[in-house]
């Protein structure tokens, strides 16, 4: 019984055709856009260098979900059953009737990916997406012994690491590298006109070109753009109504409550502070609220997260805020919800990507907010829909506090 194997299109011929023509020791990088078929490329060589002779090769992925992902479309191809003589689906480990092997590596493992051996071939799905010391400090030995070939393969990021830097050195013409735009090729059988025009007004813009244009961004953030030149050093307009966004926070697995203050002051908004905390009970963070709304009379409206347990912090801060007010007869505080739904949160998110690129919000000087600003990310699911959030192992409670805030913002202002 044969193997039936999907049908190969021309730009994944590219990489085998690289493979086959160039000796051994050679990193090919493959510059991919969304939608056309890399990872069923990376299976297919995968496997034929694993049937070719016997072998280690190994797949790496940013995270555990995608590497299982390529063990089970290998193993669920028609006819392959026979090739294989065991299989596990807890190590992620094929080993097939000739004696090779194909393994497949989170690189959220780390350091226990020490001492590997490929002797067939290293393939590095989503690279852009994998550190330079994991890359380097782990990957790259593993092919020393063997001089095995590696193949990289990726959506573009940013104009550094070493995606990047081994795509630059391909074009360049350097020995040992190869390089394969797979913008050159005809892809619209897999991704429409309609279709793409239809990601291009949901997604940011630097996200767009990333993932459906295939090209490397010079920006921060594929979601947010250059944001640096909206760092300010705000202060509290005294006379200009004060807003605040909260995003509430579990505690569970360092997820954080965050809280941003912002006010709208010749027509841009401004993000005054946003603070973050995941040590506080649900008294003591209310109680940590109510200190701010002490602080400044001039705190007109805030706009909470409803989800999840937003309900309960919602209620205790409304008791909160009503006890205020009725020993303080000169203030009026409104607290309204805000639901967070894949819609609302995409609405949000792509206000404050727009007035980042019209340069109409002011950012603050907080370290911790621009580390959620770069590494927050926009993916599109298998259902087609944008989804927004940060990247394996970020947070993005300070992004969604503040996104909130803008909402809020919006509504009193423009």
């Amino acid at each position: 019984m044969q193997i039936k194997l999907p049908k190969r299109e021309t730009w994944q011929k590219a990489v085998f055709e690289a493979y086959d023509n160039n000796p051994t020791n050679t990193i090919i990088t493959v510059l991919s856009k969304r939608q056309c078929g890399k990872s069923i490329c990376i299976e297919l060589l995968l496997l034929a260098v694993a049937l070719s002779k016997k072998s280690v090769s190994i797949a790496v992925s940013p995270t555990f979900s995608q590497c299982r992902k390529l063990f089970q479309d290998i193993t669920k191809l028609k006819g392959i059953d026979y090739l294989i003589r065991s299989k596990s689906g807890s190590i992620l480990t094929i080993e097939f009737i000739n004696g090779s092997q194909i393994l497949f590596k989170s690189a959220e493992q780390r350091d226990s990916l020490r001492g590997y051996t490929v002797s067939g071939i290293l393939c590095v799905d989503e690279a852009a997406f994998i550190s330079d010391d994991i890359f380097y400090e782990l990957l790259l030995p593993w092919t020393n012994v063997h001089k095995a070939d590696i193949v990289l393969t990726s959506t573009p990021k940013f104009k550094t690491g070493f995606f990047y830097e081994n795509y630059i050195l391909g074009l360049a013409g350097s020995q040992g590298n190869v390089s394969i735009d797979w913008g050159e090729f005809d892809t619209s059988k897999y991704l429409s006109p309609e279709k793409l025009e239809m990601y291009r007004q949901q997604l940011p813009k630097q996200a767009f070109i990333s993932e459906f244009l295939g090209k490397f961004c010079d920006a921060e953030s594929l979601v947010f753009g250059d944001f640096k030149h909206c760092i300010k050093n705000n202060e509290i307009d005294p006379k200009k109504p004060l807003y605040m966004g909260i995003d509430w926070g579990t505690g569970a697995g360092q997820d954080n409550t965050a809280i941003t203050l912002l006010q709208y002051v010749d027509d841009k908004v401004k993000v005054i502070s946003v603070e973050a905390f995941n040590d506080m009970n649900t008294q003591q963070t209310v109680e940590r609220i109510m200190t701010i709304v002490k602080k400044f009379p001039n705190l007109a409206e805030i706009l909470v997260e409803k989800n999840s347990i937003g309900k309960i912090y919602f209620d205790c801060l409304a008791e909160a805020i009503d006890n205020y007010i009725s020993s303080e007869y000169d203030r009026d505080i409104v607290i309204n919800k805000f639901v967070t739904s894949n819609e609302s949160k995409a609405r949000i998110i792509n206000e404050v990507s727009l007035l980042i690129e019209k340069d109409k919000i002011e950012l603050p000087d907080d370290k911790f907010l621009h580390t959620e600003l770069s590494f927050y990310e926009a993916k599109v699911n298998a259902n087609n829909k944008v989804i927004f959030n940060a990247q394996t192992g970020f947070h993005d409670d300070r992004v969604m506090s503040m996104a909130i805030g803008v909402e809020l913002v919006k509504r009193n202002n423009f």
